[in-house]
């Protein structure tokens, strides 16, 4: 687009048009900041941190489910015929069951698929640090 004169306008008559001026760069301030690039943290990449560990997590699963199976049959009987529950079948019960509450927390850190989304994440940002540096503002 060149720079021409406007055509001659009629005597007495007054034309109205919007004429939009960009905003010059200079009119905002600069920001000072730590800039770095952002990781691009996929949906699969976010489902694999939030996963636990299958072995451990099925492990802990199995002890809950066989200290349930083994007091309740014991429970019952006790309601049924007042028979009292040795303090050895509360201690085996609750050890058990104790184990598997400690594989399933186990199952959260031991995940090596977690462990390998999360190195690529340390590995990326030890590869690419924040910088210090001005940017143009924007209003």
């Amino acid at each position: 687009m060149g720079m021409g004169h406007p055509p001659d306008r009629p005597h007495r008559q007054v034309q109205r048009e919007t004429i939009l001026v960009p905003e010059a760069e200079a009119e905002a301030p600069p920001v000072l900041g730590i800039f770095q690039p952002s990781f691009q943290l996929t949906h699969e990449d976010f489902v694999t941190i939030q996963s636990a560990s299958r072995f451990w997590n099925g492990l802990g699963g199995v002890l809950c489910t066989f200290s349930v199976a083994y007091v309740l049959p014991k429970m019952i009987a006790q309601i049924k015929s007042a028979i009292k529950i040795e303090p050895t079948d509360w201690w085996i019960t609750g050890i058990i069951f104790v184990l598997g509450l400690v594989c399933f927390g186990a199952s959260r850190f031991f995940s090596s698929a977690r462990r390998a989304v999360l190195t690529r994440i340390n590995q990326f940002f030890k590869d690419n640090p924040g910088q210090p540096e001005y940017r143009p503002g924007r209003r």
